[in-house]
């Protein structure tokens, strides 16, 4: 074979195992990119809302199928806040009413001890659902749960944690869930009966306002807003 006729040869053969190889790698590369910067912050939150969705409806079927009371625990002082379904007694089983009492500061050190008691009482009779989560469930660290509130606590709750439940009825503690970014708030209106769940959504800052100037009043502005939307939701 000539030498002429063996360089046309290896012109015509193409790419190199090794340039496959790299070509390969590289589209590989970019895929990745793409699918891990692709969610901007709107769509992190979105993307919460969805989450919490698809615990409660989840919830609410294993609720009726297992006759048992079942609830959505979110950690609000995790970082990042992170959640569990847990599975509690049957039916017959009656919430206390020290659940949905309103946090009094003037508790003397005593009844706050008592009551923290109680607490833990109650929380040993819910164990984590292993079909659903093997652990805690983390929401995205560049979001922010502000708070969460029921009809029955009336007010939002913004620290330690807050547990949403479902009663083999079917029936579900009307809730609403706050979520917020540096540009965004979103409240998640979860119903007693119905399986629609209604989003609202605000700016964090008007249009003529400036960016905030430190965290600590990004936080206040997302606090005020989060009172705002439970106040208006608690008033429908």
């Amino acid at each position: 074979m000539n030498k002429e006729y063996s360089s046309f040869l290896k012109e015509e053969a193409g790419l190199t195992l090794t340039e496959i190889l790299v070509t390969l790698f590289l589209i590989g590369l970019i895929f990745v990119s793409a699918n891990f910067s692709g969610l901007g912050e709107g769509d992190h939150l979105k993307e919460a809302a969805s989450t919490v969705e698809r615990a409660m409806r989840y919830a609410s079927s294993e609720a009726i199928l297992k006759n048992r009371i079942l609830r959505l625990k979110i950690n609000l002082n995790s970082a990042p806040q992170e959640y569990v379904i847990e599975e509690g007694p049957s039916s017959s089983f009656t919430l206390p009413s020290s659940l949905y009492e309103e946090n009094n500061e003037d508790l003397s050190l005593k009844d706050q001890e008592e009551k923290s008691k109680k607490k833990s009482e109650h929380d040993k009779q819910f164990q984590l659902i292993t079909d659903f989560n093997n652990g805690p469930k983390k929401f995205h660290p560049s979001i922010r749960l502000v708070g969460a509130g029921t009809v029955s606590t009336k007010k939002i709750i913004s620290s330690g944690e807050v547990s949403i439940y479902v009663f083999p009825s079917g029936e579900r503690d009307n809730a609403l869930l706050i979520f917020a970014n540096n540009k965004e708030i979103i409240s998640v209106d979860i119903p007693a009966f119905k399986n629609k769940f209604n989003l609202t959504s605000l700016a964090v800052r008007s249009s003529q306002e400036n960016s905030f100037d430190s965290m600590e009043a990004l936080l206040e502005r997302q606090d005020e807003l989060a009172e705002q939307l439970f106040e208006e939701w608690m008033s429908k």
